[in-house]
């Protein structure tokens, strides 16, 4: 092995250890060595590796950079447009990272670069383009686990539980260890089930697998908020009001965010385990994010159980303003009691 293979391979190594500072000085020497080498794409290998600790640090405008030096040095070409496209949008300059992203796929098209086209067409809210960048995808690559994840992510989102289900199972199919598609999973299988269940239908046992799929994401990935909250809920339609409570205090430990507070706190109220405690929640989720509308309609609803009118009506006006349509038709229910 030479001396510059032999340097790749620690700084792979100190890159998996965590060692991202030590591993950001050895490219820097693999780099001085590869600039001298007759193989000119040694150095954009390396680059690449160099960029990637940026990236892994979230230093997205170093990774930038690095990208911009590879593309002005004509090798890898393709691959710099990702780069740069990917460093882009994570700044939010859309625009920017569309046009890398369409020049790399134009030199040479890759599923992952239309994974990041997907991401960055969904985010300027074009979703029929942002579809076909997963379709595009799936055509180059069948077997392409993430494409197959994002296809059955967005079906849940248009309540095509079919479709959704058929591509999170691939996902699932092709990579057995994939935690957040078995979560993805399961709350389409409890959603399908519910949209049966309204139906006067039998659900054929899809809440008790949507259980299993959700214990088994949470056994993959411990640390994973959506499984935690998607079985919290699932337990509480299933009456299992302990074993829901046991998973919402895990969701909002893991995750301490507006959506696991709004939600804790709604299970709280709405099941009369602890009002005091589900105010708390409440008042917590919208002083985090105070333009989130669930959070004031279950704040709202909870206050004029308390019979705290006035600032139940406040509340809700806000959910209202923030686009909460129930929470205007709970606010006209008010109204017409006076």
């Amino acid at each position: 092995m030479s001396d510059f293979d032999e340097l790749m391979r620690q700084g792979l190594e100190a890159v998996e250890s965590g060692s991202l500072e030590a591993a950001r000085q050895i490219y820097e020497r693999c780099m001085v060595m590869a600039a001298s080498d007759t193989d000119p794409y040694k150095l954009t290998a390396v680059r690449l590796r160099y960029a990637g600790i940026f990236m892994q640090q979230g230093n997205w405008q170093e990774a930038l950079n690095v990208g911009l030096e590879i593309l002005e040095s004509g090798k890898g070409r393709a691959t710099a447009y990702t780069l740069i496209g990917h460093c882009y949008m994570e700044l939010n300059q859309l625009s920017d990272a569309e046009t890398a992203l369409r020049h790399s796929l134009a030199i040479k098209p890759h599923p992952w670069s239309c994974i990041f086209l997907y991401d960055t067409l969904s985010r300027l809210d074009r979703d029929q383009e942002a579809m076909e960048c997963l379709q595009e995808a799936l055509k180059l690559d069948p077997e392409y686990e993430e494409a197959h994840y994002n296809l059955g992510c967005e079906y849940k989102l248009q309540n095509k539980y079919e479709l959704a289900e058929y591509h999170l199972r691939r996902a699932i199919e092709i990579d057995p260890h994939y935690a957040v598609a078995y979560a993805e999973l399961g709350v389409v299988l409890y959603s399908e089930a519910l949209a049966r269940l309204r139906r006067d239908e039998s659900d054929d046992g899809l809440r008790a697998e949507a259980k299993q799929v959700l214990l088994k994401s949470i056994e993959l990935k411990p640390d994973y908020g959506w499984s935690r909250l998607y079985l919290a809920e699932l337990m509480w339609h299933l009456g299992k009001g302990k074993a829901a409570e046991e998973h919402f205090q895990a969701a909002v430990t893991i995750w301490p965010d507006t959506l696991t507070y709004s939600y804790y706190g709604n299970f709280l109220f709405a099941t009369d385990f602890d009002r005091a405690k589900a105010g708390q929640l409440l008042r917590k989720a919208t002083e985090l994010d105070p333009d989130y509308s669930y959070a004031h309609y279950f704040l709202g609803k909870h206050l004029i159980r308390c019979k705290h009118k006035f600032k139940a009506k406040q509340a809700l006006l806000k959910a209202a303003e923030l686009g909460h349509e129930k929470a205007r038709e709970l606010l006209t229910k008010l109204e017409n009691k006076k």
